[in-house]
């Protein structure tokens, strides 16, 4: 990979960060990028800034955590992950975030945690399936509104992805280019608790999801192209976010976490497990 990835630490460093912030969530005024003067302040203190530079000395992607405590827990709190879009479908956002990894281990932390949007197929794909992460935690409009036409239209409703990193699955995931542990063949995949059908250039929920599954495992169905859905049909859109809100919450306060995602033509699907005394 013609790419490389090291620690940001001067304030020409962070200058470029703001600006490829800016282009990535597309903000004509920087209102919700992340200042200078706040990565300044981070770094000094345990934030962990890499950036990854293209063969032209580019700054092509940046990932972000600050240390933060979660469930008395001591972790780095990952708050961004930016690949400009000329750099994008080449792996560089796995590359970041397995160099994150290795900083993060070597403070002695051994969790990460962020936010993500569950409706978001590359988004899932990267985090469950080629980073070993899981997810168990779901949070309502949690950003508020955005200046980002990128999540304008629906609630800001994220996933909370957990990342052991010294678990066997993550380990496992981050180690070799296979699914990690667990993850199912598509064809012994649980049924999903929500149907969808196609209407037009879209696929949209059909009907309420089923909230009284038991079983070990089951899947939520996610649509694809969701971002140009936000921007051509919100109301579909708002549609997804409530129905997949119900089934996350449900099922995640009885027990279940997201423990793999698996990509197909239509989108793709979360398999929810049960936890062990859920």
């Amino acid at each position: 990979m013609p790419f490389t990835i090291r620690p940001l630490t001067s304030v020409a460093d962070f200058a470029r960060v703001f600006e490829l912030e800016r282009r990535v969530w597309a903000l004509p005024n920087g209102d919700d990028a992340v200042p200078v003067n706040l990565f300044a302040a981070t770094v000094k203190c345990g934030a962990i800034l890499l950036g990854a530079f293209d063969e032209h000395g580019r700054l092509a992607g940046f990932v972000y955590s600050f240390p933060a405590v979660r469930q008395g827990q001591l972790i780095q709190w990952s708050h961004m992950l930016g690949v400009g879009e000329e750099h994008r479908g080449r792996g560089l956002g796995r590359a970041l975030k397995l160099a994150q990894r290795e900083q993060a281990l070597a403070q002695g932390v051994t969790c990460i945690e962020w936010t993500f949007d569950a409706l978001q197929v590359e988004n899932a794909h990267l985090n469950l399936h080629l980073l070993g992460a899981e997810a168990g935690e779901y949070l309502e409009d949690v950003y508020g509104a955005s200046e980002s036409p990128l999540h304008a239209g629906t609630a800001t409703d994220r996933l909370v992805a957990r990342w052991d990193l010294t678990s066997e699955r993550v380990r496992a995931a981050c180690e070799r280019s296979g699914a990690p542990p667990g993850t199912p063949r598509q064809d012994a995949a649980p049924a999903p608790v929500n149907r969808v059908r196609r209407e037009g250039r879209w696929l949209v929920p059909d009907g309420e999801p089923d909230l009284s599954c038991a079983g070990p495992a089951l899947a939520v169905l996610i649509p694809p192209a969701f971002t140009g859905m936000l921007r051509d049909a919100p109301d579909v859109a708002r549609e997804w976010r409530a129905q997949t809100r119900r089934a996350f919450r449900e099922y995640f306060d009885r027990g279940y976490v997201a423990t793999a995602f698996v990509r197909d033509e239509h989108g793709g699907r979360y398999l929810l497990t049960r936890c062990a005394g859920g």
